[in-house]
């Protein structure tokens, strides 16, 4: 169920097809998409699929079974049984599918090469990219993997896995969220990566370098804040605020939710030396999900220009937009 769910996750946009091979009684599995597949290690490309499967019907099978023992075989028309014999009851489940042999818009065809460089995946192993929703695709350059959301531009230094051209979310995603075996390089400019049984081979790609060099700049630091009781009115404040709202950052007061009834929370984080100012309620969540990944004690509030903050714990930077606060959602705007 692991390694289906895994599948599943891989890319929204990919073949909503699996291609199911059977050796030995084992199923392995293929999914491709646009930029990339996975497939289970031992899968043998050269070798046919039994069937093409709707993976969000399989996936349904097998939340409706608790037995772990299943026998998985196909009849004539490319449908692929399932059956178990849990508490000594028979359940048999047929899951849809195509056959191979009849369509091949079931997969999207890569020519990945050869491996050609391996990458230390170490670099990676306290970073979680899957909790970011992504505007564009992030780079690794000058040891800075950079992470662009719609509502902050999230920096990870400190990243010496630096190869070109770089990674794509969908692969940064499946290595940080997975106990990774093998990354490496291939020589078509694929990123190849081993990890819980599968292989997931994604192409990298080579924009983004005006974006990060824009966001490479210096910060002068504003305040210090307490990185747990920072997180703490981070997570409580964005949730608090009403989506069509800003979410106020007063210099005493520290944030000033405003909910969908008008009423008001606050979250008091240390004075800061600067006027009042409004951020989005889902850029609170980008920091958030972004310096829980540190154990610093202190984060540091800056400002990189007029209109641009930087929030930094440990390796993590956060550029995000601050705005203007209106007076009558301020207490004590100076």
């Amino acid at each position: 169920m692991k390694t289906i769910t895994s599948i599943l996750e891989f890319d929204a946009s990919a073949s909503p097809y699996v291609g199911m091979q059977i050796a030995g009684g084992i199923p392995r599995f293929h999914r491709s998409g646009r930029d990339g597949f996975v497939e289970s290690e031992g899968y043998q490309d050269a070798q046919p699929p039994v069937a093409a499967l709707s993976l969000a019907h399989l996936k349904s099978a097998l939340l409706s079974l608790s037995d772990n023992d299943l026998e998985m075989t196909l009849d004539t028309s490319g449908i692929v049984v399932l059956t178990s014999h849990g508490g000594g009851f028979k359940t048999v489940l047929r899951v849809h599918g195509v056959r191979t042999d009849k369509s091949s818009n079931w997969k999207v065809s890569h020519t990945v090469g050869r491996i050609q460089e391996d990458l230390p995946f170490e670099e990676f192993k306290d970073i979680r990219t899957g909790v970011f929703a992504m505007a564009c695709e992030p780079t690794l350059r000058k040891n800075r993997l950079m992470l662009p959301t719609p509502h902050a531009i999230v920096v990870r230094r400190d990243v010496k896995a630096a190869a070109f051209p770089w990674p794509r979310s969908l692969l940064l995603k499946a290595l940080t969220g997975s106990k990774p075996m093998r990354l490496a390089m291939t020589d078509k400019g694929y990123w190849a990566l081993l990890a819980n049984g599968l292989w997931y081979l994604v192409s990298g790609h080579q924009t983004g370098e005006a974006l990060s060099e824009e966001y490479d700049k210096p910060a002068t630091a504003v305040s210090e804040l307490q990185s747990k009781r920072l997180l703490e009115a981070l997570d409580g404040a964005y949730r608090m605020t009403a989506k069509s709202a800003r979410l106020m950052v007063d210099p005493v007061e520290g944030f000033i939710a405003r909910d969908q009834y008008g009423a008001e929370s606050t979250y008091q984080i240390g004075k800061l030396p600067c006027k009042a100012f409004a951020i989005q309620p889902k850029t609170a969540e980008v920091i958030a999900d972004a310096i829980r990944q540190d154990a610093a004690e202190f984060s540091t509030l800056g400002m990189v220009d007029h209109d641009t903050m930087r929030i930094t714990r440990g390796l993590w930077d956060v550029d995000f937009k601050v705005f203007g606060c209106e007076t009558k959602f301020s207490r004590s705007n100076p």
